[in-house]
């Protein structure tokens, strides 16, 4: 199989998963097979030990999370007065725009986490779309890349935005 990580992968991923009685299930968006919620991840975590489950199974999770890997080592990283092509902020206005607090004494803290640039890619063709602020890639990622959705956003800004 030589050296390909997603080839030899696969080897592990062809395990038939087998259901017992009583197990909630769900459909994985990308290889559509059926199994057990215990084969997703808790992908947004909730108050009194409750989570969100990821809409995609943990093998598929692991072969998305590889390409994502290689598409990042291989992006350019961009220039310290690299603005984000869709809110046109740079890395300072992205990162000062948010006030980190401590829970407890409302004291300022510094952020530990200080990703500001993403690799954007198309979800159905996995095809590198360019480099953007993080911000502005949940954006999207919550209008599911749907052009229908931001022109229904748009639609409702311009008849409500008084």
């Amino acid at each position: 199989m030589g050296r390909d990580p997603l080839g030899q992968l696969s080897l592990f991923t062809e395990q038939k998963i087998v259901l017992e009685e009583g197990d909630k299930t769900r459909r994985c968006r990308i290889c559509k097979e059926v199994k057990p919620d215990k084969s997703f991840h808790i992908k947004t975590p909730l108050s009194n030990n409750t989570g969100i489950l990821d809409r995609t199974c943990n093998d598929c999770n692991k072969i998305k999370n590889r390409e994502q890997r290689k598409r990042r080592e291989e992006t350019v990283k961009p220039s310290d007065d690299y603005r984000c092509p869709i809110c046109n902020r740079d890395q300072e206005e992205i990162l000062n725009h948010t006030v980190v607090v401590d829970r407890v004494t409302h004291e300022r803290v510094e952020r530990k986490y200080k990703k500001v640039w993403v690799v954007d890619h198309n979800h159905d063709t996995d095809k590198f779309r360019g480099v953007i602020c993080n911000p502005c890639n949940i954006k999207l990622g919550q209008f599911k890349d749907d052009i229908n959705n931001f022109k229904n956003a748009i639609k409702y800004l311009e008849e409500n935005n008084e």
